[in-house]
């Protein structure tokens, strides 16, 4: 997709995203290349600090204007909705320009709620259903795996939970062995499908057509899931991704497999964490990660990340992992 000369933009980090969607009010703005600047800070623009400004944005909107754990869909309460509403075409709008400048889809969102855009028809049932599953809370996923997996298994207090679950998520039905897994899926087509429809046509307005044309209509249901399932950051794919030289000195590879530690060590909210220092983004770079060595000591020996080429320096003058 070829876009215009660049457009300059100047963000105030402790008001991203109230920034970002003032800019992407203006509907040409996601035709050209961006020059990104944070108010106070120096630093050219070389593709870097355009992840970090979208990356950021989609972090916060995630939180302002979707809902779910592991994955979102589109949602505010509904006394938000008359005054906020139209918000959802500019978001529409920053998701095409997100896709078209750094190559990827925020793994944030579910991918039945980018099916849903982009596509008409029934989704994939197990689209929905693995959607759903990270959706929902780690403690839900657990007890609905198992009323899965098998029904009889349960206990009275998980039978309580599911009707529980079931209830609050406006299906009345009980439970039942031989229908649970239609059920679960009856559910998760409300919650992530029908429910947010509107939302979902509201972002679609947002994306430009010569966007829809060169891109999104270009995507087969298996290219969504190609796509979105190489950028979902795990930390065994993480540590897969990283690049380094194939002969190493000893110290080298003693700071390389220290590193490698280090991450096996993280949960998904200090993943994510690492992924923006080095990258700027929260998906997985397709090209992965390089890591080069630097003979710093003392207050210098620290990590430096070079964002725009995805490239982690690390020191070679540790003796232990973290000292």
């Amino acid at each position: 997709m070829s876009l215009l000369e660049e457009r300059e933009i100047k963000i105030r980090r402790a008001h991203l995203m109230e920034d970002v969607m003032a800019a992407y009010s203006d509907e040409n703005l996601c035709l050209h290349k961006l020059k990104v600047t944070f108010e106070g800070e120096s630093g050219d623009d070389f593709g870097g600090l355009t992840k970090e400004m979208l990356t950021l944005f989609w972090i916060k909107a995630s939180h302002n204007f979707f809902h779910g754990e592991n994955v979102t869909v589109p949602s505010i309460p509904l006394y938000r909705f008359r005054k906020e509403g139209t918000k959802y075409t500019t978001i529409g709008r920053i998701l095409a320009h997100t896709a078209a400048l750094t190559e990827t889809i925020p793994c944030q969102i579910a991918k039945s709620a980018v099916v849903a855009m982009v596509f008409e028809g029934d989704i994939n049932p197990d689209y929905l259903l693995k959607d759903f599953l990270l959706f929902v809370s780690p403690a839900e996923r657990l007890l609905l795996k198992q009323a899965m997996l098998d029904f009889s298994t349960l206990t009275t207090t998980q039978k309580d939970r599911l009707s529980s679950f079931f209830s609050v998520n406006g299906l009345l039905e009980l439970p039942k062995k031989e229908q649970i897994n239609d059920q679960i899926l009856t559910l998760a087509e409300e919650i992530l499908v029908k429910s947010p429809s509107r939302f979902y046509g509201l972002m679609k307005k947002g994306i430009p057509m010569t966007h829809f044309e060169t891109f999104w209509r270009q995507l087969t249901l298996d290219h969504i899931q190609c796509i979105m399932d190489a950028q979902r950051p795990t930390v065994t794919k993480v540590i897969s991704s990283l690049k380094t030289a194939e002969d190493l000195r000893p110290e080298e590879e003693r700071a390389f497999y220290f590193l490698k530690e280090y991450l096996r060590g993280l949960n998904n909210d200090e993943l994510l964490n690492f992924l923006i220092f080095v990258t700027a983004s929260v998906n997985l770079p397709v090209d992965g990660i390089s890591v080069s060595y630097v003979g710093t000591f003392g207050i210098m020996r620290r990590p430096v990340a070079h964002t725009c080429s995805n490239l982690l320096q690390v020191s070679t003058s540790y003796q232990f992992p973290g000292v």
